[in-house]
């Protein structure tokens, strides 16, 4: 019996599709690179020079890392949103490799200075949970109480991973804190001693009650009081430091993060202060504290940063955006000051769900046609890691230097020039949102 017309037909089809098509093997289907929405040189550069990544390995995946990020010191790990499992469990490997492999024996979180820096001194009494507790909740997730558990397993070890904060927001007990600085003081004046810790309990109150208007109303109406008592705090200490130093022999540190705080609690006033300019306020700050950490604290250890990409980034008061438009960032600061030290690595994701910071689900919004995320997309890996700062510029990483669309949160538009802002590109293809910690 002859073939039908229409076999003849489908038996062409089939062949040429086989030929003519590119394998994915991560989603187990076939695409042609047209339907990608990627220019064909773009895609063919991009299959050929992204890194992948598994969610599990023996670490072979990840020695790329060594010549990559060669003798930085400080590498800044970003995130497009808070609220991503799989961008979580990506970093706290990333952050394990780094502490075995490369000597990085510092992770620094978006959170609270003081907070995490007294649950990193008294960890040896401590469980993961607790010592979870000193950060932002948008990350007490179980992916990330991974990290914690690592952190308490290296406390015997000769070099272990050290947790701190480089906010001037409370991501923990801020009483604690407050506790700390009236005893610190009453060394000098006890009458002055009882004056601080009212006024810095005070600020605690208000952030528990978790009310920005109330906080923000409080600040506006004591701002002169406030403004005094943190500089004549910072005077005091600068003036005694000597012998403060001699008093905390058993903890020579407290001193000093204690007039780190007086800084940052004087930013924290102006923050409050004024709404308009409140993030280029915090993370000026918070570049300020990351270079305490570097300098003062910890001179002779490499950094890894935790923060969002918004954060990290080297020239975002470039951006023309509508969150935060024309903040200079605190990795444009780091970035002016450690320009040969610091590593940056952008976080982003292609489709899926996330949780907004108040746990929310949303789901991730389409992408445009070359748009960052469709490019690293068209490169078939369920993870993968693009280094923009050495590669060598050709006709299929142009895109690394033009101006192309990204979206921040997953859901909007940003254009922004790759390589202007980050170092490296970091790339999960399929997300969902964390398993939060009760």
């Amino acid at each position: 019996m002859k073939p039908s017309f229409r076999l003849i037909f489908l038996s062409i089809t089939i062949i040429y599709i086989t030929s003519n098509c590119t394998s994915y093997r991560n989603y187990g289907v076939n695409y042609y690179p047209s339907t990608l929405s990627v220019k064909k040189p773009w895609y063919k550069w991009i299959v050929k020079n992204s890194f992948p990544i598994e969610t599990v390995s023996d670490n072979n995946d990840l020695k790329f890392l060594q010549d990559i990020i060669g003798n930085a010191t400080l590498v800044q790990l970003g995130e497009s949103s808070h609220g991503v499992k799989e961008f979580n469990q990506i970093k706290v490997r990333i952050i394990k490799y780094l502490h075995e492999e490369m000597d990085f024996n510092v992770i620094a979180f978006e959170s609270g200075l003081y907070e995490c820096y007294n649950i990193n001194n008294n960890s040896s009494s401590k469980n993961p949970r607790q010592l979870i507790g000193s950060i932002f909740n948008v990350w007490r997730t179980e992916e990330v109480l991974e990290l914690f558990k690592y952190i308490l397993k290296t406390r015997e070890a000769e070099n272990p991973l050290i947790l701190a904060g480089f906010d001037f927001q409370m991501s923990g007990d801020w009483d604690e804190r407050s506790k700390m600085l009236e005893g610190i003081v009453s060394f000098l004046d006890q009458n002055f001693a009882k004056e601080l810790f009212k006024c810095d309990s005070l600020f605690a109150v208000n952030k528990k009650l978790n009310n920005i208007t109330a906080m923000r109303s409080y600040v506006e109406k004591n701002q002169v009081e406030l403004r005094s008592v943190y500089s004549t705090f910072k005077r005091l200490l600068e003036n005694n430091m000597t012998e403060l130093t001699q008093e905390y022999k058993s903890d020579p540190l407290i001193p000093l993060y204690a007039h780190q705080i007086s800084a940052s609690m004087l930013d924290y006033i102006e923050f409050w202060l004024d709404e308009a300019n409140e993030m280029s306020i915090r993370d000026k700050a918070m570049a300020d504290n990351v270079s305490f950490l570097r300098s003062t604290i910890y001179p002779d250890e490499k950094i890894i940063i935790w923060a969002h990409n918004l954060h990290i980034r080297h020239k975002n008061e470039h951006l023309d955006q509508t969150e935060y438009n024309k903040t200079k960032s605190m990795g444009s600061w780091l970035h002016e000051r450690y320009p040969e030290d610091l590593y940056t690595i952008g976080l982003y994701m292609y489709r899926g769900q996330a949780t907004y910071n108040n746990k929310e689900v949303y789901t991730v919004l389409n992408h445009s046609s070359n748009s960052l995320e469709s490019i690293l997309h068209s490169a078939g890996h369920e993870i993968c890691f693009v280094d923009l700062k050495h590669s060598k510029r050709v006709k299929g990483n142009l895109w690394m230097s033009k101006e192309i669309l990204t979206k921040t949160w997953g859901l909007e538009d940003l254009k922004m020039v790759p390589i202007d802002q980050y170092d490296a590109i970091l790339f999960i293809d399929t997300v969902s949102p964390p398993a939060y910690l009760n």
